[in-house]
């Protein structure tokens, strides 16, 4: 077993109440973060099988009258995602790889102009490396993270405090993170 289906693995074995209490912790902890509070446009994901459920991060960034962005997947173009204006209950449709994204993509947000993305991952170390489901698209649509000159977006994983392993190899191409949000809180890296 490869290393993404063992943390994966470790993923399936949370039971549901344990998965309920970690995202109403994590939202709570998103709440007080300072990279969180000076934030206007904040990108997240909507969860997918045994993903770190989002939907408690979701409500956060509306109850503070944030601007929420979701990721849309898109097919030609050198950025694989496209990051659309979300409301709450606008409707959302499923993509190809079965994942939810808004059916509108009438506003949208150059992914530069971002302060912070909520990004789910499969495993983090300590030093910022992420593991993730292995397609890149993250790393391509941030390359620009890699240029020293740009305003940088906080680029924060989210997942399970189990989900931390010693040490990622990581890519020259691989956007590190800035910090990573568990039911414990946030580690800025």
């Amino acid at each position: 077993m490869n290393l993404r289906d063992r943390l994966r693995a470790r993923r399936r074995a949370l039971s549901a109440p344990l998965r309920i209490v970690a995202a109403l912790q994590a939202a709570a902890h998103l709440a007080r973060a300072g990279w969180f509070q000076a934030s206007e446009h904040i990108a997240c994901y909507l969860a997918s099988g045994e993903e770190f459920a989002t939907g408690s991060l979701i409500d956060t960034i509306f109850q503070h009258d944030k601007k929420c962005y979701l990721p849309v997947v898109q097919t030609l173009s050198p950025s694989p995602l496209l990051f659309a204006r979300y409301r709450q209950d606008d409707p959302l449709q499923l993509n190809r790889y079965g994942l939810w994204e808004p059916v509108s993509h009438a506003e949208c947000i150059v992914p530069r102009e971002l302060d912070m993305v909520l990004l789910p991952l499969v495993g983090f170390d300590a030093a910022g490396h992420r593991l993730g489901m292995g397609a890149g698209y993250y790393d391509k649509t941030f390359a620009f993270l890699h240029e020293p000159s740009v305003a940088q977006c906080k680029m924060v994983g989210v997942g399970f405090a189990c989900q931390e392993i010693e040490a990622i190899v990581a890519d020259a191409w691989d956007v590190p993170l800035a910090g990573v949000l568990t039911e414990r809180g946030i580690s800025y890296i």
